[in-house]
This record gives C-alpha cells, structure tokens and sequence, in this order.
C-alpha cells in the first residue's frame, strides 16, 4: 500500500508512535500526528464521544510544508474535520502528552476526578510534580517547551469540567486493558535512559502496573 510518497500517520496517545513506525516502514513514510477527543468505548463496535472538542494535529518530522501535509489538511477540512498543521508537530505532541499523562496517571491512581484532585493541596502538589518530570523528560528529549508550559498546563486543568477524568480512569473501572504503558510507563522509560528522576510517574506507575493487562 506504500507508494513513494506516502504518509503513514498515528494519532493513537504516546510520543513513541513515530519512531516505530519510522523503524518498520522507513522515516520517509512516518509523519507525527496526535488527536484531541474525549471518547470511550462503551460498549463492543460503539464509541461514545464526550466533551466539545475533537481535533487533528499533525505535521512533517522536519515540520516543513509539504505537498501531503497540505492535501491532508484539505482533505480533513473538507469532511467538516478540525485539523491544524503546527509550526513545531513535536512539541505540540509532547503538549498533549504532558497533559494527558498527568491527568491520566493521577486520576486513576487516586480514582479521582480533577475537580477533586486540585481541591486537595497534597493531590495538587503530587499532580504539579508529575507535570514538572513529564516537561524535564521532554526537554531532556530535546522538545521546545515555552517557559511557562507549568503554568499554563496547570491552568488549563483547573478549568476543566470538575467531574473530568481521563479514559485511563475509566478503563480500569471497566475492567480493561490499560494504556498506562506508553504514557506514565514511557515518561519513567525516557527518564531512566536520560538520567532524568521521576519518582512521582514511577509511584503512579506502579500502582497502576498491576491493572495494565485489565480484569
């Protein structure tokens, strides 16, 4: 199925996607690509989608225009689909993997919501110190976050709907295989190869080890 010129993009969570698909397909077909959207499969063969946003990002590796890029983004434009080719596709994925990993380990490892967790000091300044290892791995990997990602990550958490947790959260409940591995489990993989402590995603990430595999 790969002509000369095609793209093969993955849009599932994690920061790893690239390099694998650059390793079993050649880095001339891998573009990197992340996808915004609440959703949850609620039952076999139906996915609920929840929450107002649903969105594509995605770029070249090099983050130069390219023909593909831009009949990609055509063509999702023209199917009613948000979709945004970023100056950087590297540190916009590493932004949503900030984001969704903190949220992801710290609400399930607590099986609490947002709202609650940031009521709490204590929960508060664990889910602070899980954000700031995920940015230090990221600038370790050589990721160009704004000096005030830390903030603004924090900001943005605090508004969010109270009740929100990540799907991560909501698999375990269910009983599912969790997606914990190359999220918490990636930034503690990334830091142990760059020298880089992150005991507060090594403690997450244990507590929910034993669930990784579902009921």
């Amino acid at each position: 199925m790969l002509a000369e010129n095609t793209a093969v993009i993955s849009f599932q969570n994690g920061i790893e996607s690239n390099a694998l698909i650059s390793k079993e397909l050649g880095a001339k077909h891998a573009m990197t690509g992340s996808a915004y959207i609440s959703s949850v499969i609620s039952e076999p063969g139906v996915i609920r989608h929840f929450g107002n946003f649903a969105k594509l990002v995605f770029g070249e590796n090099d983050n130069q225009p390219s023909n593909r890029t831009g009949a990609f983004l055509e063509a999702c434009l023209e199917s009613g689909i948000e979709a945004v080719i970023p100056d950087d596709i590297h540190a916009a994925v590493w932004d949503k993997f900030v984001t969704l990993t903190t949220m992801s380990g710290a609400t399930a490892a607590t099986r609490s919501s947002i709202g609650t967790i940031l009521a709490d000091p204590d929960m508060t300044r664990m889910y602070r110190a899980a954000m700031s290892e995920i940015v230090a791995v990221g600038r370790a990997s050589g990721v160009n976050f704004p000096d005030d990602i830390i903030e603004r990550q924090m900001g943005f958490a605090a508004n969010l709907p109270p009740d929100m947790t990540a799907s991560t959260l909501k698999d375990l409940e269910s009983g599912n295989r969790l997606e914990t591995p190359w999220l918490t489990g990636a930034v503690v993989r990334l830091g142990r190869e760059l020298n880089i402590a992150t005991p507060v995603n090594e403690t997450l990430n244990s507590v929910l080890k034993p669930y990784e595999n579902g009921g």
